[in-house]
């Protein structure tokens, strides 16, 4: 194999390393976003059910507390979301990319390096990616829940 079909396949398999951990990326800010959005959605539906409640009918102590279970839920699932990518790899690092530089002895071993490098963060990333899922799937879970609450306060069935 000649050196310019190397450098070719090296640089081919560092590009496909780097657009699936930018894929990667951006699933875990859409899931992030999900679960900020539900929160956001759920704590909005509430303040505009308790402001629609009319005055002369309290809102009943039970559902005021599942109510508000159902909300902190939401919070703590939120923040647990955010917390499970505490250790995602965005990239590699300056002193790794010192370290290929000085090891590798051409322009396609550390292309390589990187690809494997961006490689090993993938499949480390897919488990707090695998965590972040689960995690916004109960908090569907929970706002679909909540969100019967709010309703039954709204039309009154208490």
């Amino acid at each position: 194999m000649s050196n310019g079909s190397q450098a070719s396949i090296t640089g081919h398999l560092l590009d496909e390393a780097r657009e699936l951990r930018r894929k990667q990326d951006e699933r875990l800010r859409g899931l992030q976003s999900l679960s900020r959005s539900m929160l956001a959605g759920f704590l909005s539906a509430g303040l505009v059910a308790l402001a629609a409640q009319p005055a002369d009918q309290p809102v009943s102590r039970e559902l005021g507390l599942w109510i508000t279970y159902a909300a902190v839920a939401l919070v703590v699932l939120t923040l647990l979301v955010e917390l499970s990518a505490s250790r995602w790899n965005e990239g590699t690092d300056v002193d790794a990319l010192d370290y290929f530089s000085n090891q590798a002895s051409s322009v396609e071993d550390f292309e390589l390096s990187l690809a494997f490098t961006h490689e090993g963060h993938r499949k480390r990333n897919e488990k707090s990616l695998t965590r972040t899922k689960r995690l916004v799937a109960l908090q569907v879970y929970a706002t679909f829940a909540g969100g019967t609450l709010l309703l039954a306060l709204l039309l009154g069935v208490t």
